[in-house]
């Protein structure tokens, strides 16, 4: 089951996707605004709350309110994860630059594992506890796209 969703941008990325040519994925140093912009989304089968971030196929994030339409033949899925720093703003936890190293280097991944990791922040604030990759269970699923 797919869980990384990669959309373009208009907003600046260190994600690019040279579609023309090369059709390979690339990362800045720093973010810049060009049309081979990408931001990466990685998502769970949580349940979608209302102050939720939520994307169905590969159509741009939306923020789950409470007059939320939902059109209850499409698969939503929680973002939980990613690199778009709109969402990271409002409180969605960021993809880190290994993980998007590995990814530019097998991109055609399409599930990571995604674990739950206490860290003292959540410890000692009682929040949730943040979300991780963990080198192993991407490293595990890079190529198989079977699950």
């Amino acid at each position: 089951m797919k869980n990384i969703h990669i959309l373009s941008t208009d907003q600046p990325s260190r994600l690019h996707y040279y579609f023309y040519m090369s059709k390979e994925y690339t990362l800045s140093k720093e973010p810049l605004n060009w049309r081979t912009a990408s931001h990466i989304y990685i998502t769970s089968n949580e349940e979608i709350k209302d102050g939720d971030w939520m994307i169905r196929g590969n159509e741009q994030p939306t923020l789950v309110t409470s007059n939320f339409f939902w059109d209850f033949g499409v698969r939503y899925y929680k973002i939980i994860l990613t690199t778009d720093p709109a969402l990271i703003a409002d409180s969605i936890q960021s993809i880190d630059g290994n993980f998007l190293e590995w990814f530019v280097k097998n991109p055609t991944c399409e599930f990571v594992e995604v674990k739950y990791i206490k860290t003292p922040d959540a410890i000692f604030r009682d929040r949730d506890v943040p979300y991780g990759i963990t080198n192993s269970s991407y490293h595990k699923k890079s190529l198989n796209n079977t699950q």
